[in-house]
């Protein structure tokens, strides 16, 4: 692995290597490299030994690792990967998945971390989807789609597990 500014070596994590690594990113404003070698471990590494400090949820093919990197959300918070066929979106200090996206079985997802959100394109029933990753722009969304508040069972399911239930959305009335 190269430092990008000088092109610095920084160390060398060769395949046997505790897990080994075929793509590596680092994190934001961090002292934390994601690698993911050929199996489909995705683990966390201190940036300056380059040794294993934690993992992600994984489970992948060969195939599926070449077919989308680790991209990285710019505040750090997010991973999109592809684990079992399935694109999905990783919480990295929780190390929990949020959610899986819709995909063709066998097709190939293109994923992007250059910009403000992350970005992936998938392909369901011959269409392409674009997903938004922009999460603060997901409670909006979520109201819109529904035209109501989240019921109760539906925030035991979706909402935050540490705050107890509240109207979802303040344009429409509370059932309490």
């Amino acid at each position: 692995m190269y430092e990008v500014e000088g092109w610095n070596l920084l160390g060398t994590i060769a395949p046997k290597d505790d897990g080994g690594a075929v793509t590596a990113r680092s994190l934001p404003a961090d002292e934390t490299i994601v690698t993911r070698n050929l199996e489909g471990s995705i683990t966390l590494r201190d940036a300056e030994s380059l040794r294993p400090i934690g993992d992600l949820p994984a489970g992948a093919s060969a195939a599926e690792v070449l077919s989308i990197g680790l991209y990285i959300s710019a505040d750090g918070e997010c991973l999109l990967t592809v684990r079992e066929q399935e694109p999905g979106l990783i919480h990295i200090a929780s190390k929990t998945e949020i959610g899986t996206f819709l995909n063709d079985p066998g097709i190939v997802t293109h994923g992007a971390d250059v910009g403000p959100t992350l970005q992936l394109i998938t392909r369901v029933d011959q269409h392409a989807v674009v997903w938004n990753f922009d999460i603060d722009t997901w409670p909006e969304v979520g109201c819109r789609a529904a035209g109501r508040n989240l019921t109760r069972e539906e925030w035991d399911q979706f909402g935050s597990a540490d705050i107890a239930y509240q109207p979802t959305c303040p344009q429409w009335p509370s059932t309490g």
